[in-house]
């Protein structure tokens, strides 16, 4: 085993019943040609499938790279997530997040990302483009330039961002994960790392996102995701204590009728009674 001294990058990959994709999200990470030291976290939320068995039998071929972290029951309705869980073990200085049901397309990626953040001490993160694949629809689009259809200048900060997919990214190890809080999902992650400090980003397709219609978003209709994207700024709002809160606010579709609550009720109440409203289906 490599000593944790010298190992720069921890590698989460987590999985719940990905039998047909871990494989290939593995070696997208296994297949990194890079000078730096890095390592792989598999973390299994007590797969129903061949997932487990898949991940142990990497574990046993390459036990100098990987770590087998298995629960022995799925977290998702616990009051400390799977996700949580492997985060607050990470020790090394950056980390990076996959999930098993999609990879990384370009073999010199770490190299890239730890070459711009070691010499670039003031980046907090590091992310690129990455390929929207509907498995469904048998379509492909990148994130930035068919979907967002932007051009992204650094520093990125949140004056000036939009979200950058999780198998995109890999952060500083700057933040201390503790306590009991359903909060460490994706964009949390990513917005927490913002708050830390700018994001590098580099231009280029470096990761796939595969959208089944199986994960927790790809599988709810287009409605409901608006719905919880929404939702969700209020709850980052109150997370950052409403730090950004003219960003927020501004993420928000109905961001004329959240102004005049505010200005009815003050600040706080006014995303209460918003959100209310919003939950409950009284705005849609």
């Amino acid at each position: 085993m490599n000593d944790n001294s010298t190992i720069l990058l921890t590698v989460i990959i987590f999985t719940y019943n990905h039998e047909d994709s871990i494989a290939k999200a593995i070696d997208s990470v296994l297949e990194q040609e890079t000078a730096y030291s890095y390592e792989i976290w598999l973390c299994d939320d007590c797969s129903t499938d061949g997932t487990t068995a898949i991940c142990v039998d990497y574990a046993k071929r390459f036990p100098d790279k990987i770590k087998l972290f298995t629960q022995p029951v799925n977290t998702y309705f616990s009051k400390i997530a799977h996700i949580e869980i492997a985060l607050k073990k990470v020790d090394t200085k950056y980390l990076s997040i996959l999930d098993g049901d999609d990879g990384w397309c370009d073999n010199k990626k770490i190299q890239i990302a730890l070459d711009v953040l070691e010499s670039n001490p003031q980046y907090i993160t590091f992310a690129h483009d990455t390929i929207f694949n509907d498995v469904v629809n048998q379509t492909k689009k990148s994130l930035v330039h068919e979907i967002y259809k932007i051009e992204i200048q650094n520093p990125v900060t949140f004056e000036n961002v939009l979200y950058l997919h999780t198998s995109s990214r890999i952060h500083r190890n700057v933040f201390k994960f503790s306590g009991e809080r359903d909060i460490y999902t994706d964009i949390f992650l990513f917005y927490i790392y913002l708050d830390k400090g700018p994001l590098y980003y580099y231009d280029k397709i470096m990761s796939v996102y595969n959208i089944t219609g199986k994960g927790a978003w790809s599988g709810m209709s287009t409605e409901d995701v608006n719905k919880e994207n929404s939702l969700l700024q209020y709850k980052l709002n109150i997370f950052f204590n409403y730090k950004y809160d003219a960003f927020f606010t501004s993420r928000i579709v109905e961001t004329k009728i959240l102004v005049l609550l505010k200005k009815i009720g003050g600040r706080n109440l006014g995303w209460k009674l918003w959100f209310f409203l919003k939950k409950y289906g009284f705005i849609r």
